[in-house]
């Protein structure tokens, strides 16, 4: 027994066979839609009476969101002013606070400068007393010796 199959025929099975396929994935996507459905749904049922009380409060809570925007709006249009004062002050006070970090480097530098003059000048005065000193000592021992001379001479 011979059975000829044609391209055509071959091409409607595989086609029939594609549909049997996408078939089969639909009815299970159409299973998982149904399960997830049904699942809401028992949720749904059982949270009634919660989504009822919220879905009645509603309007009560966005009438309280509204009335808090609008405050907050009128707490901020009357501050405004203020915190523009207070964002001016900050900035003329660390403009103040670098002013006077700069007057302290200077005067700290000032003050390093003097401390500098006046060791030197110390250093100067003693090193100038210490020359004073030996010339007196000097002159101390030429008048010694020369009243020795003296001595020595009346006593001839």
């Amino acid at each position: 027994m011979n059975i000829t199959f044609t391209l055509r025929d071959l091409l409607q099975l595989i086609l029939f066979l594609l549909g049997i396929g996408v078939l089969g994935y639909l009815i299970a996507i159409l299973n998982n839609v149904y399960k997830i459905v049904k699942n809401t749904s028992n949720i749904v049922e059982s949270n009634s009476v919660e989504l009822d009380t919220t879905i009645k409060r509603l309007p009560e809570i966005t009438e309280n969101v509204d009335n808090i925007t609008k405050k907050v709006d009128e707490i901020i249009f009357d501050i405004k002013d203020d915190l523009s004062d207070v964002v001016k002050n900050a900035s003329d006070i660390t403009s103040k606070i670098d002013d006077v970090t700069n007057v302290i480097d200077d005067t700290t530098k000032k003050i390093g400068e003097t401390v500098d003059v006046v060791v030197d000048s110390i250093a100067e005065t003693t090193v100038g007393i210490t020359d004073t000193l030996k010339d007196v000592t000097m002159y101390i021992e030429i008048l010694k010796e020369i009243l020795n001379v003296v001595k020595s001479a009346l006593k001839k």
